[in-house]
């Protein structure tokens, strides 16, 4: 640890035996965080056709089912009136 009481970064190890025997390098988070690749000024912006079609089928699923939930509720109100009256 460090004065400040942060982890320091070379606190992590560099290189770690992978199960094939072949050295990996290992960086800690912080250097993953202030990758440059990970800046949102390289990220292509906008959906995935994945996302649009997810939302889409979400959007026809509640467009059918609201309307008959709404009718249930109608006819489930009008049962307990109607037991009521006798």
């Amino acid at each position: 640890m460090d004065s400040a009481g942060g982890a320091r970064r070379d606190a992590f190890p560099r290189d770690v035996c992978a199960p094939s025997g072949v050295a990996v390098e290992v960086a800690p988070i912080g250097r993953l965080i202030d990758a440059p690749e990970a800046s949102s000024a390289n990220r292509p912006g906008g959906f995935s056709l994945l996302e649009m079609m997810v939302v889409t089928v979400i959007l026809i699923v509640a467009s059918i089912s609201a309307p008959i939930y709404m009718t249930a509720v109608v006819r489930a109100r009008e049962a307990v009136l109607a037991d009521h009256l006798f």
